[in-house]
């Protein structure tokens, strides 16, 4: 790759390829986004509260491109919303239904036919004067309309039968729906919101060990403030040498805007594209923890329904567009959540670079330090290693900074057919 594609080539893009490296089955994932956080969060739910299991593995994307942010709205009520409001099939698409429906409309035509056949036979007699029946219901009660009588009641009874025959295929098609609406009554959790007010949502659960997790990674974090050498759960390189595999701009929409992956708070004043094209440049990003989180629904949760082409009572309070749309609610489903703890970034560039491009704007930035949507220790200014040749900056977390998202994982609804 020429230095001039690597430049031209977001940070994030590299970055991807190293997290799939990292986390292979996560290219085997169909119909997904990966979005980068839009800035710093911090990843708090190992103290069990449903407070926070709300708030985000129940929170829907606030985007739809490649950054994540907490929306306003909720995949349980937005959910709940569309199985009410979900069109009932009616067996149009049923086999079976549609023979039963073909020799029931036969049945009709014929049962039609033979009553026309009474009508005319019971206008001749009483032109001919042969029968004293009032109407039509009564000369079939008489000898000579028995026949025509018993041939009626004989369809009658066929299409009774297909009747109750395709009524059990439609209960029989409503059950999956019946059951989704009664799991929303009953699968569900409480817990108390800040407010001191018992909320009670779907059961909605963030897996793995979060928490043990961050326990060995304390441990390790402290051997390596110590200068023992420690593993890195995440080690990904940026350069112009790094071949890419993955595309992460794949996974966005066409109007997103690639952010850059230095502190916005300084873009203004750096020349970006001239440290991009260094001839040293090289950016490193390891953590010392990283590990993915799946978020799992409880049996309320049927997959099945949550789909762009869902057929749904349009008359009604919602359009399908409320939730698959632009800004709708079910557009994506978060599934996973991939966390870091303790991240460090390496920028290495030329001395000279260095010195015409970034020394001086470190000495006046304040922080906080902001790359990839992760924050770093803005209370004292990076470690620097000046060589003649090279200088390596080096930025790392506060002692006390917590694990930190880094990105989510959503199923892409409006995909799935």
């Amino acid at each position: 790759m020429t230095p001039n594609e690597f430049a031209r080539t977001s940070q994030y893009n590299y970055l991807y390829e190293g997290i799939m490296t990292t986390f292979p089955a996560l290219k085997n994932l169909t119909d997904t986004r990966f979005q980068y956080v839009a800035s710093p969060m911090s990843a708090e739910w190992t103290n069990q509260s449903y407070d926070i299991f709300y708030g985000l593995a129940d929170a829907a994307p606030g985007e739809a491109g490649g950054f994540y942010t907490v929306g306003s709205g909720h995949i349980s009520e937005a959910y709940a919303n569309l199985i009410n409001s979900v069109a009932l099939s009616l067996g149009e698409n049923d086999p079976a239904y549609q023979k039963l429906l073909d020799q029931f409309n036969t049945t009709v035509k014929l049962y039609n036919q033979k009553y026309q056949e009474a009508v005319d036979a019971y206008i001749l007699q009483k032109s001919q004067g042969s029968t004293d029946a009032g109407s039509v219901t009564e000369w079939l009660q008489t000898p000579a309309g028995k026949a025509y009588q018993k041939a009626l009641a004989q369809f009658d009874k066929q299409m009774d039968d297909y009747s109750a025959a395709m009524e059990k295929i439609v209960e029989k098609i409503g059950e999956p729906l019946s059951s989704a609406q009664k799991g929303l009554l009953t699968d569900q959790m409480s817990f108390v919101d800040g407010t001191k007010q018992v909320i009670t949502i779907p059961r909605t659960i963030i897996g793995g060990d979060l928490q043990g997790d961050i326990l060995r990674w304390q441990k390790l974090a402290s051997n390596y403030k110590a200068g023992i050498s420690v593993g890195f759960d995440l080690d990904v390189t940026m350069n112009k040498d790094t071949q890419l595999s993955t595309d992460w701009t794949a996974t966005l929409d066409v109007s997103t805007k690639i952010r850059p992956c230095h502190p916005v708070e300084i873009e203004q004043k750096l020349n970006i594209q001239r440290i991009l094209l260094d001839e040293h440049y090289s950016m490193n990003l390891k953590a010392i923890g990283c590990n993915t989180y799946p978020i799992t629904r409880g049996i309320w949760y049927q997959d099945t329904f949550v789909r762009g082409d869902m057929k749904i009572y349009e008359s009604g309070t919602f359009r399908i567009s409320d939730f698959f749309g632009p800004k709708g609610v079910l557009r994506l489903i978060p599934t996973m959540m991939l966390v870091v703890y303790h991240p460090i970034i390496e920028l290495t560039v030329s001395t000279k670079t260095y010195k015409q491009e970034i020394r001086e704007q470190l000495k006046a930035y304040t922080g906080p330090f902001t790359f990839f949507g992760l924050e770093f220790d803005a209370s004292k200014a990076p470690k620097v290693l000046e060589k003649e040749e090279v200088t390596t900056l080096t930025l790392e977390v506060a002692d006390t900074q917590p694990a930190q998202l880094l990105g989510v994982i959503s199923v892409d609804k409006t995909t799935v057919k």
